[in-house]
């Protein structure tokens, strides 16, 4: 997710996913100043995909999806907070304005797992084969 300035004393919270270079976005709409819990819950779907919700302070705000799992080696840089720095998810966004730090009030952050998506483990085996055939 990006947060970024919309207008005087507010901000604009945005939701980038990176579909092996592939780009998707969401507006979760306009973050007013102040403390607020947001939250990003992705669900699993039918074909390795999956879906995501943003909620602001437990409200639905944005929503993007479905879109195809990442699986094998990626994500290559993993999950960054605060920064996108070695392999942006938003390369225009990157473009505009190279690395930049979000400037607000971090508290924390968490990551709760949800339940295991009902796949037969044979297609995740499968898809990891193919993915790691890609790089050979």
């Amino acid at each position: 997710m990006h947060i970024w300035s919309g207008c005087r004393g507010c901000w604009r919270l945005r939701l980038a996913y990176n579909q092996y270079g592939e780009l998707f976005e969401a507006d979760a709409g306009e973050l007013p100043a102040g403390a607020h819990l947001v939250a990003l819950e992705a669900t699993a779907v039918a074909d390795l995909k999956w879906t995501f919700e943003v909620r602001v302070d437990g409200v639905v705000t944005g929503a993007l999806g479905p879109v195809h799992q990442l699986i094998g080696m990626a994500p290559f840089q993993g999950i960054s907070v605060g920064v996108d720095r070695k392999s942006p998810v938003s390369w225009p966004l990157w473009e505009r304005h190279r690395s930049f730090r979000y400037t607000g009030a971090l508290r924390s952050v968490t990551y709760l797992p949800g339940p295991a998506a009902p796949y037969d483990p044979e297609t995740v085996v499968r898809a990891l084969r193919e993915a790691a055939a890609a790089f050979e």
